[in-house]
């Protein structure tokens, strides 16, 4: 899982590749900073609960609807449950039939 990018130089395949090769190794270079360590359902859960900016929005970052992901999981669902949260609400985008 990662970046996607297309090149598109009117023909020249060779600089097409060179640039290609080029954000490679730039995304390459900027790994750490594009990778997040997230929190488990759980903790994330507690931090909203902590917080006190509202609304507070989870997302699970696994259920990617972009990726073509149903968006029916609800791992958060669990924790907010746990602890007894009554104004916690989940929603999903309806599937086509």
């Amino acid at each position: 899982m990662g970046p996607a990018v297309l090149v598109v130089a009117d023909g020249d395949a060779n600089r097409a590749q060179r640039e290609a090769d080029r954000f490679a190794a730039r995304v390459w270079d900027m790994r750490a900073e594009l990778t997040r360590n997230l929190p488990e359902p759980a903790t994330a859960v507690a931090e909203a609960l902590k917080s006190e900016r509202r609304p507070v929005v989870l997302v699970d970052t696994g259920d990617n609807i972009g990726g073509g992901s149903p968006a029916t999981a609800l791992s958060c669902w669990p924790s907010c449950c746990v602890r007894g949260q009554q104004r916690a609400s989940s929603a999903s985008t309806p599937r086509k039939r």
